[in-house]
């Protein structure tokens, strides 16, 4: 089963979710969930920007999306994006307009919860630089599905109180500075394989 990857952002994370996603090859087969906070207006150009600097297929998940190797997706401002059925090779998501969770929608946790229920293969999540703990409880449950999970380093962090709060868990298998995280995606990927 192709492996999937989750990566998780905030205020100050767009470059650094560019910079890792232009440094991962198009034929390695992840498929990517990203979900960074912004308005509902801003996901889709997100998404355009990164398609154009990036080997992976980018673009903002949609309703009844669906999502195969070397994909990514851009969870769609003002929803939750999740994973409906992740038993096969194609994941298939659903976009929901239930409440925000700690205050944001997209929430990082709905979708890292959907990918811990629900999806078959290797399993990766990253956690960058924001505000707030989202994404916090979602490691742990990725962690407990036997996931890989990363957090950029705090002190790195334009805001390190997302990576901080991640951290805190003890569910966290790698604190990394931005430039080291495709690297070690990489590597779990092979180790997982």
């Amino acid at each position: 089963m192709p492996p999937t990857l989750v990566i998780a952002a905030s205020t100050g994370g767009p470059p650094v979710v560019e910079s890792i996603l232009a440094a991962l090859p198009g034929t390695a087969g992840l498929r990517v969930l990203v979900v960074q906070h912004m308005p509902g207006q801003f996901t889709g150009r997100f998404a355009d920007r990164l398609d154009e600097h990036c080997e992976l297929d980018v673009r903002e998940s949609a309703p009844n999306d669906r999502l195969g190797p070397n994909q990514a997706v851009v969870a769609k401002g003002e929803y939750h994006t999740e994973v409906s059925d992740g038993s096969g090779e194609v994941l298939e998501l659903a976009l929901t307009g239930e409440p925000p969770v700690h205050s944001v929608r997209p929430a990082a946790d709905v979708t890292l919860g959907s990918v811990a229920d629900a999806v078959a293969g290797p399993l990766l999540a990253v956690v960058l630089s924001g505000m707030g703990r989202d994404g916090a409880a979602g490691i742990e449950r990725i962690a407990e599905a036997g996931g890989t999970t990363i957090a950029q380093e705090p002190e790195e962090a334009r805001i390190s109180s997302m990576p901080e709060r991640v951290i805190e868990t003890g569910a966290v298998d790698y604190v990394l500075p931005a430039a080291d995280i495709p690297e070690c995606i990489l590597t779990s990927v092979r180790e997982m394989a």
